[in-house]
């Protein structure tokens, strides 16, 4: 498992690279809407195309149109079924002209306006619907602590499609029915994916922390319906139905570690490590505690020197401990010894692995 996770990652951490940023990234800032969700900038747009576009939550579009090479192209809003409440999905009133520059506004003011949002059309008047070669598939499911958030993650391997161009998958997510708790309404997201390269099919990561738009909660088992679409607009459900995973009830702690580096390696007789305060573990507080010892001709520390301290009692638990430190005595007729140290307080990652498929 762990040699297939790796992989895993390796393949999504490229496709992200890859992957323009702005169709499909979140952040933990408050950003303003609308903004287009997709196509992202780097697809060709059709003639007859449609665009994905974040709006109010009271119903407000806020007047999404393009600026083409004649100026204003209005845009209506037409159906598309799983966007959810805050997703509108908007196609011209009229087709576009082939090989011309469009930019996308919206009619509340400038600071609404997306105008970094900008398309080229190609020659097509239209393009085929995508095909699924075959069912997505969960290749992982996991989640981790890492310092002071949780992440969980699960990895979706897409088959190759038979659509070549740029591509996003529609991600409709939604606890199962039969659990206790429930998600008050599906949530939708959209996230780009490009179609299979050589001998390997893009992996869609679902990710669930602070700043995510999906959030998984613990014990629930959740289903995600995935469909295909287009810069046309064109949706081809997944053949799959729902995929199913559970995150686990139990949230491993963390653990703590302490470690202290003495660069000009004295012979050490006890050296025993400071306690990780359970104040410090509280706040999440971690770093290092750097200084210097003296040490007296018998090996005794005689005195430990902070130059850079921890709150939270780090730097006493330090001091504390590398008190109580031996070292060789020195040779006969040797002066006292300084030796620089730094002691690390770390709070590592612990990682479970759920049932992913209930």
């Amino acid at each position: 498992m762990a040699v297939k996770r790796n992989a895993l990652l390796f393949v999504a951490a490229i496709l992200a690279a890859l992957a323009p940023a702005a169709s499909w990234a979140t952040s933990c800032g408050v950003r303003p809407f609308p903004y287009a969700v997709w196509p992202d900038a780097a697809s060709l747009l059709p003639l007859n195309p449609v665009l994905i576009i974040t709006v109010s939550p009271t119903g407000t579009d806020f007047g999404p149109h393009l600026i083409g090479p004649h100026g204003r192209v209005r845009l209506k809003r037409v159906e598309m079924a799983g966007l959810g409440p805050l997703l509108g999905a908007f196609a011209p009133r009229e087709s576009l002209e082939p090989d011309q520059r469009y930019e996308l506004h919206f009619r509340h003011g400038p600071g609404l306006a997306c105008n970094e949002a900008s398309w080229m059309t190609g020659a097509a008047p239209d393009s085929l619907p995508p095909v699924w070669r075959a069912p997505p598939s969960i290749e992982y499911a996991g989640s981790s602590m890492n310092f002071n958030r949780e992440s969980s993650d699960v990895f979706v391997r897409i088959p190759a499609l038979d659509e070549g161009g740029a591509l996003a998958i529609l991600v409709e997510l939604r606890s199962d029915p039969t659990t206790p708790v429930g998600v008050a309404a599906p949530q939708v997201v959209v996230r780009q994916v490009a179609a299979a390269s050589g001998f390997v099919d893009p992996v869609l990561v679902l990710e669930s922390h602070d700043c995510s738009q999906l959030q998984f909660r613990s014990g629930q088992v959740f289903e995600t319906r995935l469909s295909v679409i287009d810069a046309a607009g064109h949706v081809t459900p997944s053949p799959a139905g729902a995929l199913r995973f559970r995150i686990p009830d139990h949230r491993p702690q963390p653990s703590y570690e302490v470690r202290t580096v003495l660069p000009s390696l004295p012979i050490v007789l006890s050296k025993p490590e400071p306690g990780f305060p359970a104040i410090a573990k509280k706040a999440l507080i971690q770093g290092v505690v750097k200084g210097e010892l003296s040490i007296g001709p018998t090996g005794r520390v005689e005195e430990v020197g902070i130059i850079e301290g921890l709150p939270m009692g780090l730097t006493e638990a330090a001091v504390a401990a590398l008190e109580t430190w031996r070292f060789a005595p020195a040779p006969d007729g040797a002066p006292g010894r300084k030796v620089p140290f730094q002691t690390h307080f770390m709070r590592t990652q612990s990682e479970y692995h759920p049932d992913w498929n209930p």
